[in-house]
């Protein structure tokens, strides 16, 4: 019989079942309310309040996943494309990256990362965490809801920002301008579709 002897460091790791059933418009359309998404939003804001400011070395880290899409785009034959995501990653450069808007965050607390049970989300899959604006946290389910949901307009879009915000300024500050902003890191998201449009502010 053969033997495994592993390259790096392994740890054990112990976990149990998240409680509750996963947050899925798919699976359970009636979780999705209004009082649910302003606990959403406090579950953002939550997340921003617990890990704090960044050190200056740490803000000034490239958003690399962001910067390899256009090379890849070109790859595919995509020019146009590609010319969009440099349009998004220069609009980013130009962001202040100061504590108060920048720091570590989870990058996908959107549907099917995280289960419910009662009014308590618990939040899981942290692998793509990283250094980035507080704002794109937000834009991410505003994105992924304009697809789970294709009979929501802009209007109904901006309902459902607004209920997040709601919950997300209970326990963590955000002023108007990166509010506006949120729309923008959508585009991001989207690299111009689902019609999200070009960033604000």
């Amino acid at each position: 019989m053969g033997s495994f002897t592993p390259r790096a460091p392994t740890w054990p790791v112990y976990s149990t079942r998240a409680p509750g059933h996963v947050f899925s418009y798919y699976t359970h359309p009636e979780d999705w309310t209004r009082s649910a998404f302003v606990e959403w939003g406090r579950l953002i804001g939550r997340v921003h309040e617990a890990t704090g400011p960044v050190s200056d070395r740490e803000s000034q880290r490239p958003a690399a996943r962001l910067e390899r899409v256009p090379a890849l785009k070109h790859a595919a034959g995509m020019p146009e494309v590609a010319r969009e995501h440099e349009t998004l990653l220069e609009w980013l450069h130009s962001l202040p990256r100061t504590p108060d808007v920048f720091g570590l965050i989870h990058s996908e607390i959107i549907q099917g990362n995280m289960s419910i049970e009662g009014r308590r989300f618990t939040l899981f899959d942290f692998d793509d965490c990283l250094h980035h604006w507080h704002a794109h946290d937000l834009a991410m389910p505003l994105y992924y809801s304009s697809l789970f949901r294709p009979n929501w307009d802009r209007a109904a879009l901006e309902k459902f920002l607004q209920a997040l915000l709601e919950g997300y300024r209970d326990v963590h500050a955000i002023d108007g301008t990166w509010e506006r902003r949120i729309w923008g890191f959508g585009a991001t998201a989207a690299a111009g579709d689902a019609g999200l449009g070009r960033p604000e502010g």
